[in-house]
C-alpha cells in the first residue's frame, strides 16, 4: 500500500470516527457535549490536513508523469 492510499484509509477511519460521535448524541436526541465537540473539531481539523496532504501528493505525482 503506497501512502497515497494509507492516508485514503485515514480518511475512511476520520469519517467513520466522525459519524460515530454524531450519531451517539442524535441517538440520545441532544446536541453534543463539549468534549464530543472539541473530539470532532479535532477529528475534522485532521481530515482537512490529511485530505490536503492527499492533493499535493497527488499533484507531485502528476508533475512526475508529465516530466
Amino acid at each position: 500500500m503506497n501512502e497515497i492510499e494509507k492516508l485514503k484509509a485515514r480518511l475512511t477511519e476520520l469519517h467513520e470516527i466522525s459519524k460515530g460521535i454524531q450519531a451517539k448524541a442524535d441517538a440520545e436526541r441532544r446536541d453534543l457535549k463539549a468534549d464530543e465537540q472539541t473530539e470532532l473539531d479535532a477529528v475534522m481539523a485532521e481530515f482537512d490536513a490529511v485530505e490536503s496532504d492527499i492533493k499535493r501528493r497527488e499533484r507531485i505525482l502528476a508533475q512526475e508523469q508529465r516530466l
